[in-house]
């Protein structure tokens, strides 16, 4: 077999093979859960490795739609390339617009790189690829964001995630808010707990004081104090005076922020019912908006990015065109060239 439709061959084999590590890459990436909190190291490993696989796959298109010249292995692989999203995701329609549409454009891109070489007397591959690189990168862009879009589950669960991560984040902040402002606070401490150091102090500091009165002598007063009997009764007392009046506190607290809880559950589970009431009735009516909202802002969060994709393609390009010179598998001859010369 002739040398050079090996090597056609071989690149085209390695744009295809790229593009199944990109979606894969897209794949592990829309695996991830994440929160608001923080992006754990698996999170931030797995979007760098699919903006590697991204550049990667952008540089390989540019190479294979600059370097080779056969016209029917050109069409079949980039066909192929097209294919690689439908081995991690089946979409549907979606499948079959992102296949047709990036198709159409590889096409086109490859007419551009192919003249561009031709054109210029010296040969470089990031000006060969340069044009019409920005619209394969946006149509790969909207490609992933509408497989995160299909990717998402049904509008009313992906609702109850991303409220989960809003009351999770909001609950945290007012945890350590109350940390801050509130001597004593913890919120593993239960609820009842929590309205006895609010409540009680200023409930019961004014019983001590019954024995100063008027109706009980002084002689008797200390007979009294020292009857362990009645310090029994009293505590007794206390103890039932103060769960009543908490019991009530309770109710009036549960009552006034519509949630229900016990004594027993600790603040922060109170604190997250509560969060979590008010901000579903915020997200609940705009359930059916979180999967195109979320799809149309990763679009224009990875469109930001446009400039870092360039340069890092031209990087990995730069450094695969030097590797393939090294290896001999391409060799940079000079030759020359008729030019058309216009004269008045």
């Amino acid at each position: 077999m002739n040398k050079k439709l090996v090597k056609e061959i071989s690149l085209g084999f390695m744009m295809v093979l790229v593009g199944i590590f990109f979606w894969f890459a897209v794949h592990e990436a829309l695996s991830i859960e994440f929160t608001f909190d923080t992006l754990s190291l698996v999170g931030w490993g797995s979007l760098v490795y699919a903006l590697i696989a991204f550049c990667l796959l952008l540089g390989f298109i540019g190479l294979f739609c600059t370097l080779v010249k056969t016209r029917w292995m050109i069409y079949p692989f980039l066909f192929l390339t097209c294919l690689t999203p439908l081995v991690f995701f089946q979409n549907g329609f979606f499948s079959l617009f992102i296949i047709a549409s990036c198709f159409l454009l590889l096409i086109g891109y490859q007419k551009s790189c192919q003249e561009e070489t031709e054109a210029r007397y010296k040969f470089s591959i990031t000006r060969s690829t340069y044009f019409g690189q920005s619209l394969i990168v946006l149509i790969l862009l909207v490609a992933v964001s509408l497989t995160y879009y299909v990717a998402l589950e049904d509008e009313d669960q992906e609702g109850k995630e991303l409220e989960q991560s809003i009351v999770s984040l909001t609950t945290d902040s007012l945890n350590k808010l109350m940390e801050e402002k509130v001597d004593g606070y913890d919120p593993n401490m239960t609820l009842d707990d929590w309205l006895g150091n609010i409540q009680i102090q200023d409930t019961f500091q004014a019983l001590p004081d019954f024995f100063g009165n008027e109706i009980i002598s002084s002689d008797l007063e200390a007979q009294i104090a020292e009857s362990a009997e009645y310090q029994q009764i009293l505590s007794e007392a206390e103890e039932e005076a103060k769960g009543q009046a908490i019991s009530e506190l309770r109710n009036q607290f549960l009552s006034q922020f519509e949630i229900e809880a016990k004594g027993t559950d600790t603040i922060n589970s109170v604190l997250e019912k509560f969060v979590s009431n008010t901000v579903g009735n915020v997200v609940t009516p705009y359930s059916k908006f979180i999967r195109p909202v979320l799809a149309i802002s990763l679009l224009l969060v990875l469109r930001l990015l446009t400039p870092l994709y360039i340069w890092l393609t031209r990087f990995f390009q730069w450094l695969i065109i030097v590797i393939l010179k090294k290896s001999k598998f391409i060799i940079i001859e000079k030759g020359q060239k008729e030019a058309e010369i216009v004269k008045l």
